[in-house]
């Protein structure tokens, strides 16, 4: 429709390839000793990442990570705007990480965090593996607060009471501490200091709260009404979107999703790739979140319900961000 043949195959394949993790972590994941690779990775990827957010928020730090780190191309991209809009910043600013912005990072942060904590209790010997767990476990919070984005933050909440609530006692050492521990921080320092950007987490909470459907909130209110009248005019996105690639190439014709509210999951999907697919990605994402928390609760004392702990408050952690983001779907990061 669009003219776009070979971008479209290139994101047609892009995308399979996101959803062969599916079935790829199935293969390769089979024994303890592959979950603890994972663990580990995931320790690491959350102390690196988590560090590069608040070194790139707070502004003594910024400049000189933005030279080290961001200036590089070949770790970021987007080397050039980056470097131009932090160089400029002076005050706190929302970090940035190599996994991607401010909500994307924390995202993740949020997403392994968990598997971080349950190294902590690992009941094998993990060496030095241990203490990169607990620095990670340390950080992350700081690193979520330093994105200033109100989904992750919002994601860190749910993680907390899901812990308290479901009784992940295993993982409480690895989640309310360093909770309790960033808390005080921030109350030490000062929440006015200008090390923090708190005026924007207060300004964008108040905004959603008094006026839901106003300026920078309506996009996250209305993509689970908009859908719903778009189809009707447009019958065929019951089950045909228009695809990824608009967002990427200029051309003649108007996209349908062009000023259309697709701040949700939900929404993207339906304008990417219809109304049946949009219904499946909130059905799998729901059905993960179940699983995992059926396993953590029935096999509690057992092995399985060990490893399914973490994976409760990761897909907890993946809520706010379906919920109110539209990277899921349209980002290669996301």
């Amino acid at each position: 429709r669009f003219g776009t043949l070979i971008d479209s195959v290139y994101i047609t394949g892009r995308t399979l390839l996101a959803f062969s993790v599916f079935v790829i972590a199935g293969q390769f994941v089979r024994t303890v000793h592959d979950f603890e690779l994972v663990l580990r990775a995931a320790a690491l990827g959350v102390l690196v990442t988590a560090t590069l957010m608040i070194l790139m928020s707070l502004p003594m730090t910024r400049v000189q990570v933005t030279d080290l780190v961001f200036s590089n191309r070949f770790l970021e991209p987007a080397a050039s705007s980056v470097t131009e809009k932090y160089t400029r910043l002076e005050d706190g600013a929302r970090g940035r990480t190599l996994v991607g912005v401010a909500i994307l990072g924390a995202t993740f942060i949020n997403a392994a965090w968990p598997l971080a904590a349950i190294m902590l209790r690992w009941p094998w010997p993990v060496g030095i593996w241990r203490i990169i767990a607990a620095a990670a476990c340390f950080i992350a919070p700081m690193g979520v607060l330093m994105s200033y984005s109100r989904g992750p933050i919002v994601g860190t909440v749910l993680i907390l009471l899901a812990v308290v609530f479901l009784g992940l006692r295993r993982l409480s050492p690895g989640i309310l501490r360093p909770i309790a521990f960033g808390i005080g921080l921030v109350m030490i320092v000062g929440v006015g200091s200008q090390i923090f950007f708190f005026d924007r987490v207060v300004t964008r909470f108040a905004a959603t709260i008094e006026d839901p459907t106003g300026e920078g909130s309506y996009e996250r209110t209305l993509g689970y009404v908009e859908p719903f009248w778009h189809v009707i005019e447009h019958p065929r996105f019951l089950f045909l979107g228009e695809g990824n690639t608009v967002r990427y190439t200029e051309v003649d014709i108007r996209p349908e999703q062009v000023g259309m509210a697709t701040h949700s999951l939900f929404a993207i999907s339906y304008y990417s790739y219809g109304m049946v697919a949009a219904f499946l990605y909130m059905i799998l994402l729901f059905r993960a979140l179940a699983y995992v928390t059926a396993l953590a609760i029935r096999r509690r004392g057992t092995p399985v319900g060990f490893f399914a702990q973490p994976l409760v408050l990761s897909v907890v952690a993946l809520l706010p961000w379906a919920a109110f983001g539209h990277a899921a779907v349209s980002a290669p990061r996301g």
